[in-house]
């Protein structure tokens, strides 16, 4: 089994992972972190990626992706998790194997670091889009969204998994529409990785939010 299947893996299931040497991944419940946390401690975990203590979290903990959220959409964020019951079920124990640990090499041989804060530049302005229907507010979703996969710069990452967005430009609206809610790329094939991504996640997205996105992603192909 190799690096790719791992990144594929764990892209899709981080947080409730179980791998075939044994390595089980689990992230904590929230609704218990919520309430362990100040508003100013979950602030800083979810957009930094560092812990009260000062520790940063691990990656794939995607905090530089979240670095870019609105404080209106964070806000909104922490609100719903406060106001959910914590649950009282207990999760099983994390057990690191040799394969999560290839792919921790690979993050530590890719990025220099396996911490999630060392890839933030944290004086970085933070994106404030004030139209919603935009390109600019396109890229503040693709931002906050998309570079989880594709990179911060949106040029590709996961290897082969998550290619270059700027090949949006080929796609007209609808055939967007058609990638970000079903997975179906131009001529009906169906994308492993995306499809598991947007019945999961952009099937949820407005007209107008994808519009935006399409209308960002499009102007990519101008500067590759």
């Amino acid at each position: 089994m190799g690096v790719k299947t791992i990144l594929r893996w764990m892209a899709i299931a981080i947080g409730g992972l179980v791998l075939p040497d044994g390595t089980r991944i689990v992230a904590p419940d929230l609704r218990r972190v919520v309430l362990e946390y100040s508003i100013e401690e979950l602030e800083r975990v979810i957009r930094h990626g560092i812990r009260p203590n000062g520790t940063s979290v691990l990656l794939p903990m995607p905090s530089s992706m979240f670095y870019h959220l609105s404080d209106g959409v964070l806000g909104a964020i922490i609100a719903f998790l406060k106001s959910e019951a914590p649950g009282d079920a207990q999760l099983p124990g994390r057990n690191v194997g040799p394969l999560a640990r290839l792919f921790f090499f690979y993050y530590k041989r890719s990025l220099g670091t396996i911490l999630a804060a060392e890839i933030i530049d944290h004086a970085t302005p933070r994106l404030n889009p004030t139209i919603l229907e935009s390109a600019d507010y396109g890229r503040y979703l693709a931002m906050t969204i998309c570079s989880e996969c594709h990179g911060d710069d949106l040029r590709g990452g996961l290897d082969e998994f998550a290619p270059s967005l700027a090949i949006v430009a080929a796609y007209s609206v609808e055939d967007f529409r058609k990638l970000m809610r079903e997975g179906e790329a131009i001529g009906g094939r169906e994308l492993d990785l995306m499809a598991e991504v947007a019945r999961g996640r952009s099937s949820y997205f407005t007209d107008s939010e994808i519009n935006s996105l399409h209308a960002y992603l499009k102007t990519l192909a101008s500067t590759e």
